[in-house]
């Protein structure tokens, strides 16, 4: 049976090899072009880099005060802030679907806790308590 590899080895195989394509890229760029060509077209892709980043955050703040229709919570959801009474949806929107979810069903209400951060075994850096859909408090270790 195959090893199973890990997502931090499969993002540094991925990282490694776009470093090797751009440094042979670079040189075969500086090799038939020159050195201010080359440097021009780095220039030129980190600016589309960068624009493209601010477009998808300009984008989803959009995208969030037509949802939430409050500009303090969108803020609050763009900083990854947790606050007690954020609605599970919006602790979705600011942190992701968590690794980990325990829940517990009780008479009256519905006691979940979101675990964030994997340290190994049952370990978790951050445990937040989701009470029937709402923050009810959280743990940071």
């Amino acid at each position: 049976m195959a090893k199973r590899t890990n997502g931090p080895v499969i993002w540094l195989i991925v990282i490694l090899t776009v470093i090797g394509l751009a440094i042979v890229v670079g040189a075969t760029t500086v090799g038939a072009f020159g050195v201010l060509t080359a440097l021009a077209s780095v220039g030129g892709v980190i600016l589309m880099i960068v624009t493209a980043r601010l477009a998808a955050k300009k984008w989803r703040r959009a995208a969030l005060v037509a949802k939430y229709g409050d500009p303090h919570i969108v803020e609050r959801i763009m900083t990854k802030t947790i606050w007690v009474g954020q609605t599970s949806e919006q602790l979705r929107e600011s942190l992701g679907e968590p690794p980990d979810i325990d829940e517990k069903v009780l008479k009256t209400k519905k006691k979940q806790t979101w675990k964030y951060g994997h340290k190994g075994g049952d370990r978790y850096a951050l445990r937040i308590t989701v009470e029937d859909d709402a923050v009810a408090g959280w743990d940071e270790r």
